[in-house]
């Protein structure tokens, strides 16, 4: 049972961030709104991916914490949990804002849909968004090292 629940963990894990790692490619620096709107929608579907599957691989983490002789004074465990959990915030707290502006924008106003360039607000936005996004790729990053990395 251990060993199928490990497997749920790493496998919902692995399809589950994942696709987060795109959204950093999704929100190039240069393009037309039309492809801004086009990749936020595309992003939106990805998301369901990390939202779901993420939270299985928590869940799954605990249970297996639970249910065996590790404990969370492991710090890989520990670190681990606490980088999840920054990487939460920064998604919900800071790049969900963020994107939720570009969306509101790209269905909003009319007159850029071919523009080669955004505005100096969207285009902050983006550059704030796709900072943030490369940051928690990299947490996300350190969070897979902890896993792969820990003491047996």
């Amino acid at each position: 049972m251990i060993k199928g629940i490990l497997a749920l963990h790493v496998f919902s894990a692995i399809i589950g961030f994942g696709p987060s790692f795109f959204s950093y490619a999704l929100l190039k620096k240069r393009g037309t709104k039309g492809e801004l709107k086009h990749n936020l929608k595309t992003g939106d579907t990805l998301i369901k991916f990390p939202l779901i599957l993420g939270t299985l691989a928590v869940l799954t983490g605990i249970l297996l914490v639970v249910m065996t002789e590790w404990n969370f004074s492991h710090l890989w465990i520990t670190l681990s949990l606490s980088l999840y959990i920054i990487n939460q915030i920064i998604v919900i707290g800071f790049i969900a804002p963020l994107t939720r502006k570009l969306k509101q924008w790209t269905n909003n106003d009319r007159d850029l849909d071919d523009a080669d360039t955004l505005p100096d607000e969207q285009s902050g936005q983006l550059a704030r968004a796709r900072g943030l996004i490369l940051f928690t790729n990299v947490l996300t990053m350190f969070i897979f090292a902890c896993m792969f990395l820990k003491p047996m």
